[in-house]
């Protein structure tokens, strides 16, 4: 199935369905063959992340169910972070010189991506145990399945509405915390709410397809940009922490420029964004996408009226 939510089907059955579905995506991603390890921790991390934004959604009516499932799938996302996050620090140097490659000499750079590279091929084989954590993670997936078999996921949309608003307000809080200040940990934590409020609003979008994609790409938007902005902040510690990978004082100097300028853009379209997605109040967001809900489940479960007959069949059913 795809992770959306049926109006028509029970919502508790669709919830479990699609955290069920998710832990089987990340099961047959982690069993690739070895060449392809990095990318399959990468979209088994993603299957994660969705689970617990699902678990988000859900919150108000899951009880101490929520603590549990929630660490154990962010526990499982942390098992698998080493490998894939020296492969992201490439690719965010190979996006930082992309950006402004016609306005930095030719080549200045190429040494630094080569020492990148030889850095994540290092960490790669220093990672020995990667084999027992996807064992370990395979350990998880299948208690974790187990588990959400059983979990009494809520039957009424009312309550999800509840944990729509909830992460949409922490979402808007993030953003306020985030004005005025330079903190990266502010950023972050900004991203990781647009982030599960644009899950939330994946799973959402059978209900009206059409208003909530075009919300829905609005806060993937922004989680990208914001993404963008939190990798650069990790790539900035790199080089603070490893100088001699970015070679001589000049260059490192030049990177530090490069990743000032393109941060300043990417916080202000950042705040641009965020002040359109943000704009609605809680509790009218979460009142508005019930309706849509309760709509879109009228029209998919009610039966279509009686259609009047017509004059002639009226007197073909008259008694002769």
């Amino acid at each position: 199935m795809s992770f959306s939510l049926d109006p028509a089907a029970s919502i508790a059955e669709e919830l479990r369905s699609a955290a069920i579905e998710q832990v089987r995506r990340a099961r047959r991603e982690l069993e690739t063959e070895d060449e392809d390890r990095h990318e399959a921790i990468h979209l088994a991390r993603k299957r994660f992340k969705k689970l617990r934004g699902l678990l988000r959604l859900a919150r108000p009516g899951l009880g101490e169910d929520y603590a549990a499932e929630n660490a154990r799938w962010r526990d499982a996302g942390r098992r698998l972070s080493g490998l894939r996050d020296a492969t992201a620090l490439l690719e965010t140097h190979d996006a930082l010189t992309s950006h402004f490659g016609d306005r930095i000499e030719d080549g200045i750079l190429y040494s630094v991506r080569q020492r990148l590279d030889k850095r994540r091929a290092r960490i790669a084989e220093e990672v020995s145990d990667l084999d027992r954590r996807v064992e370990e993670t395979f350990a998880v997936l299948d208690a974790g399945e187990s588990r959400l078999a059983e979990i009494a996921f809520p039957d009424d949309f009312h309550v999800l509405a509840e944990g729509l608003a909830r992460t949409y307000k922490r979402m808007r809080k993030a953003m306020q915390a985030a004005t005025g200040t330079e903190d990266p940990a502010v950023y972050h934590e900004w991203r990781k709410r647009t982030k599960y409020h644009w899950i939330q609003l994946k799973l959402l979008r059978k209900i009206w397809e059409e208003p909530i994609e075009a919300r829905r790409a609005e806060a993937k938007e922004l989680a990208d940009i914001l993404g963008d902005d939190h990798d650069l902040v990790v790539y900035r510690t790199l080089l603070r922490q490893e100088p001699k990978l970015f070679g001589k004082k000049k260059v490192q100097e030049l990177v530090l420029a490069l990743i000032d300028r393109r941060q300043s853009t990417l916080r202000t379209a950042a705040f641009d964004l965020g002040a359109r997605l943000g704009a609605e109040k809680p509790k009218a967001l979460s009142a508005r996408i019930e309706e849509y809900w309760k709509a879109a489940h009228s029209e998919a479960t009610e039966p279509l009226g009686k259609v009047a007959p017509s004059p002639t069949e009226e007197r073909q059913t008259e008694p002769s």
